[in-house]
């Protein structure tokens, strides 16, 4: 059976942590894996094995997601949808337009 989906999520089903990292950190505004480490609570080691692993837990996409109001698809993706539907401010989402 042959996926004829024109969808690139599914298409290219591979995300790459540099790129992932990289937004967040233009999220968070910050520059450095240090910076990096510290506004999220990690050790540097951490980040550098995301890096390595090329993989990187769904709790910190969403723990940066919740700290930036930044959609999860942006900062998994890049796709430009960076704020959740309805939300007027940081820290408030409407479930109802999600």
């Amino acid at each position: 059976m042959q996926n004829n989906n024109k969808n690139p999520l599914i298409k290219n089903s591979t995300f790459n942590v540099d790129h992932i990292v990289k937004r967040i950190k233009e999220v968070l505004n910050v520059i450095t894996d240090i910076d990096l480490s510290i506004t999220i609570s990690v050790s540097k080691k951490t980040v550098s094995s995301w890096r390595r692993r090329n993989s990187i837990p769904l709790s910190i996409i969403l723990l940066v997601s919740s700290m930036t109001d930044s959609s999860t698809d942006y900062l998994l993706t890049g796709f430009d949808c960076r704020f959740r539907q309805g939300a007027q401010h940081k820290g408030e989402y409407n479930a109802t337009q999600a």
